[in-house]
């Protein structure tokens, strides 16, 4: 169903069902519906020859990718979630439950070619703890997206950075909730996994290197292999405060350093028929996040990361003229992190860090903080970013309308983007323009956002 057709459903279901719209007897219904205007200076208006070879621009293929025509304009935003459920408890406080999550951005799928974020069934025992099974977000982005959404910081934390979020298949086991004299804790272990990549359904005619004249064959442009994933999951609270370590661990998936993406497999090799990937690829994140109610109706907020990636070599097709020592592929699948050879890949790591605080005053609700993309640390003789970094700052008023609606919020915010220099962008950032601003051209911008999010 086209999102843009569900609009006026969310809105109905918020303004009409107020009372009840979240529980209905062991039925669920939820989601949120948010609009938004990012309205600030140098915002790229598309990259010049865009290709999906060179997905950092760097310099390794000259005129691909490069910076577009920048301007101070409007960039809209609408983003739409709903999840249905079902839950029963028993006598014996046994619980099942099956719940599926579908999300919107702009009318397409928030994810391409990943119809549900949710999509499992469960069960659960006060004294056993719970396992569900299916289709399940990683803790790595939602608990990410949970700290930093009230500041403002949301895609600037949670979708940058190592880590896969949507699992397609995946069995997770949490823990019963340990209580002790030092506070409460829960332990999540998740192993994830999926079959082999869709798009490999494409055969193209290539020339191996060093093969002249004739020797054409047909193979499958892309062997994929299979991904799996485990996640480490422990949540710590007491009184007034939340902390929350989180490891994750993947290996043979597509790499990149969206952590908001899903587990799909990385590519084999095109030029030897049925051939796996030529080295196994792996992606680790840590991430250390906490929540602070110092002081009445005062909140602070932190998060400190560190990403690493294996490097994944760009796997090219030679369908048009044999390999002769120039490295532009013909039909490339675009590694990460890979050097001036781009059959060779790098590892590579980097660090970065989230601040921020809340100031809650009745129906109003003032926040302030930063998000902070560290320097990346490789020995790749290319620059994928590694010698950048940048600097988030969001400052954010809330207020709630119960007026109106009891979970209707408008809010107004001023963002600051800042680069330590011209070029391409930090290697934690998804790509050059993730954030509507190409670090290449422009070192600083300035906006101001205006928004508002139902929740039912």
């Amino acid at each position: 169903m086209n999102a843009k057709k569900l609009t006026p459903l969310f809105l109905l279901l918020c303004t009409t069902l107020p009372a009840a719209a979240k529980q209905f007897g062991d039925v669920e219904i939820s989601g949120f519906l948010l609009q938004e205007v990012n309205k600030g200076q140098h915002h790229s208006l598309g990259l010049s020859n865009p290709s999906t070879y060179d997905v950092r621009g760097t310099d390794t293929v000259a005129n691909l990718n490069r910076p577009g025509p920048s301007a101070s304009t409007g960039i809209n935003t609408n983003i739409q979630m709903l999840t249905l459920g079902y839950s029963h408890e028993f006598d014996s406080a046994a619980k099942f439950e099956v719940k599926a999550t579908k999300r919107w951005r702009n009318g397409n799928e928030d994810v391409g070619d990943q119809p549900f974020f949710e999509r499992y069934i469960g069960a659960s025992h006060p004294n056993l703890g719970a396992v569900k099974l299916g289709t399940q977000m990683s803790r790595t982005w939602s608990r990410a997206d949970s700290f930093t959404y009230p500041m403002g910081l949301s895609s600037k934390w949670s979708e940058s950075g190592a880590g896969y979020n949507i699992l397609p298949k995946s069995i997770r086991y949490t823990s019963p909730l340990f209580e002790g004299t030092l506070g409460k804790l829960n332990i999540e272990f998740t192993y994830a996994y999926d079959d082999k990549n869709p798009l490999n359904t494409v055969t193209l005619p290539y020339a191996p290197w060093g093969i002249a004249g004739g020797d054409v064959r047909t193979s499958a442009a892309t062997n994929t292999v299979k991904p799996r994933l485990f996640e480490f999951f422990a949540q710590f609270s007491k009184d007034k405060h939340l902390i929350e370590y989180t490891f994750q661990h993947a290996e043979n998936a597509w790499q990149s350093s969206w952590g908001k993406g899903a587990l799909v497999g990385g590519f084999g090799n095109p030029d030897t028929p049925g051939a796996n990937s030529p080295r196994s690829i792996s992606e680790d994140v840590h991430i250390f996040e906490g929540d602070w109610y110092f002081k009445e109706n005062w909140r602070l907020t932190y998060g400190l990361r560190r990403n690493s990636w294996s490097g994944a070599p760009s796997i090219c097709d030679y369908n048009t003229v044999p390999h002769s020592g120039d490295p532009i592929c013909a039909w490339p699948y675009p590694g990460f992190n890979y050097g001036s050879n781009v059959t060779t890949a790098y590892e590579a790591n980097s660090i970065d860090a989230m601040l921020g605080t809340a100031r809650f005053m009745g129906p109003w609700t003032f926040t302030g903080g930063l998000v902070y993309l560290g320097k990346g640390h490789t020995e790749n003789d290319v620059n994928w970013g590694q010698d950048n970094s940048a600097v988030f700052v969001n400052l954010g008023a809330y207020r709630k309308i119960p007026e109106i609606y009891k979970d209707l919020t408008v809010y107004a915010q001023f963002e600051h983007i800042q680069f330590s220099k011209l070029g391409p962008a930090p290697l934690s950032m998804p790509n050059n323009t993730a954030y509507f601003v190409d670090s290449r051209a422009h070192k600083s911008s300035n906006a101001i956002i205006l928004g508002a999010k139902i929740v039912f």
